[in-house]
């Protein structure tokens, strides 16, 4: 069972979107605001080869089982898998999300200090990083001015994905384990719809991107039009993403 003093949101291989290079330094944790290195990060992580950070499945379970509990105050996980998938099990209290805008508008109005965001889709292999790769992106680019300074330096990828977990542990699971390619979703057409959701989704993503790359005029500063949005969301309004008991 998951230990009740941790703070969660109430909340693939088909699908592949260039990688986001590899941020030129290392992060820091919250807590210290150390700019220096990466040793600051607050779980442990494996070999990087992904803009964000990746942690095991093992690290996982550690967080959910309250072993990090003293070194974060919120924890999010982010599933961006497809509904179908999402309602045939998932992660206990993950947040369902394949939309990287929505993301924005929910942790960049307000920012949430001293949390961990994970994310991750069916393997890990394309969606989950795609969605986290965005959204450090557009960590930087509302602090582009601050660098190295995050909102959120401490977002990972579930390395192995939902596959490997349920696997390892079903005890931190509600329900089972859908894939993406089930039959029963190729055949009512699911899959195309979701998958062409996503991908629009995206696609308008990196045209704002493409749009920030643009030189700025003398007399004006470069704001990202990702910064923009100002819509507030159920995710940050949900009563389980709250500050954890004092232990």
């Amino acid at each position: 069972m998951l230990s009740s003093s941790i703070p969660l949101p109430d909340f693939d291989n088909t699908i592949v979107e260039p990688r986001m290079k590899k941020p030129k330094r290392a992060l820091f944790r919250t807590q210290s605001c150390n700019f220096s290195d990466k040793q600051n990060r607050v779980l442990p992580v494996i070999s990087q080869t992904d803009a964000v950070p990746r942690i095991t499945c093992d690290t996982m379970n550690d967080v959910l089982n309250g072993v990090y509990n003293s070194e974060f105050k919120q924890l999010f996980i982010i599933d961006c898998r497809f509904p179908y998938e999402y309602e045939g099990g998932h992660i206990k209290n993950a947040k369902n999300s394949n939309s990287p805008t929505d993301l924005f508008q929910q942790f960049f109005e307000e920012t949430i200090r001293s949390s961990i965001i994970i994310f991750h889709c069916e393997f890990s292999q394309s969606r989950g990083p795609t969605m986290a790769g965005l959204f450090r992106d557009h960590d930087r680019n509302v602090n582009w001015n601050l660098y190295p300074f995050l909102y959120y330096p401490d977002v990972y990828i579930l390395d192995g994905g939902y596959k490997e977990f349920y696997e390892k542990y079903p005890n931190h699971c509600d329900g089972g384990y859908m894939r993406m390619h089930t039959q029963e979703h190729v055949d009512n057409g699911n899959l195309q719809h979701y998958n062409t959701i996503f991908r629009n989704e995206i696609e308008k993503i990196n045209e704002k991107k493409r749009e920030v790359l643009l030189p700025p005029s003398k007399n004006t500063c470069p704001i990202s039009p990702l910064a923009n949005s100002r819509k507030r969301s159920s995710l940050i309004d949900s009563p389980i993403a709250t500050k954890k008991r004092s232990l």
